[in-house]
């Protein structure tokens, strides 16, 4: 087996090089570390096309948010699962940085909730009365 779990079978099937296993290897301490940046790469900043047309329909500010938001969300759901994965071997340094990423996104809540808020009491001020 190579390295975290792959024959060397599967890979002389889908064409990778021994190189590349290398490369892993360096760059990687463990499998969740893999999984970790896989998960990263599936979730962040989303394509070019999709920001434009998201800038097009609403404008550019929208554009950015989402582009931010889906990249910390992309930060987020991979350094809890690598946190989580290695709680067992570091219970301290994990526990904080899930309590921490818990209470950044309780307070976005609270932050959001209150910004729809205010733009309810905006549009009920704009409103004529009836």
């Amino acid at each position: 087996l190579g390295p975290f779990g792959f024959s060397n079978i599967q890979a002389d099937k889908q064409g990778v090089s021994e190189s590349l296993f290398g490369i892993i290897r360096d760059r990687f301490s463990d499998k969740y570390a893999v999984f970790s940046y896989l998960l990263f790469i599936l979730l962040y900043f989303p394509c070019v096309a999709a920001t434009a047309a998201i800038s097009r329909e609403a404008n550019i500010r929208w554009a950015l948010f989402s582009g931010m938001y889906s990249t910390s969300i992309a930060y987020m759901v991979a350094v809890n699962f690598y946190q989580f994965s290695h709680f067992g071997q570091h219970k301290l340094t994990a526990g904080l940085w899930l309590l921490s990423f818990i209470a950044l996104v309780f307070g976005l809540y609270l932050y959001l909730k209150k910004i729809g808020k205010r733009q309810d009491s905006l549009r009920m001020n704009v409103l004529p009365n009836e």
